[in-house]
């Protein structure tokens, strides 16, 4: 059922991208989102970009790493304690088994060109 406290209220209806309620039995109340636009731009460095390994071995791993979690602990009456507590053992495989890599700026904004191109490139123009 739908109670004051499973609404989120805004003045900037144009800026809700999605909203919802999430059908999970993790309290008395289901959880509700709201996505909403950030209008704020975030300066990237170019120099070092780093991306994360989300390779089919990866996640198989994650996914037998969270099998074997003894999840005991998130089975407890307050909420915070059962939240802080998956997200810790969550954050933590994850990080353990998609781990993050550093990739060069240039791969990041130019994904199409490839090791090929590259060499066509420098034999046409040996000077670059």
């Amino acid at each position: 059922t739908v109670h004051r406290i499973d609404e989120i209220f805004t003045n900037k209806k144009d800026d809700v991208l999605r909203s919802g309620v999430l059908m999970a039995d993790i309290s008395d109340h289901l959880p509700v989102f709201a996505v909403l636009k950030n209008k704020q731009l975030i300066k990237q460095e170019t120099s070092l970009n780093y991306k994360r390994d989300r390779s089919f071995r990866a996640w198989e791993a994650l996914k037998k790493d969270l099998e074997m979690q003894n999840w005991e602990e998130v089975y407890v009456r307050d909420v915070n304690t059962a939240y802080k507590s998956f997200m810790e053992k969550l954050m933590k495989l994850y990080n353990n088994n998609c781990k993050l890599f550093k990739i060069s700026g240039k791969r990041v904004d130019q994904p199409w060109m490839t090791k090929g191109i590259r060499n066509a490139c420098a034999k046409k123009n040996p000077a670059v």
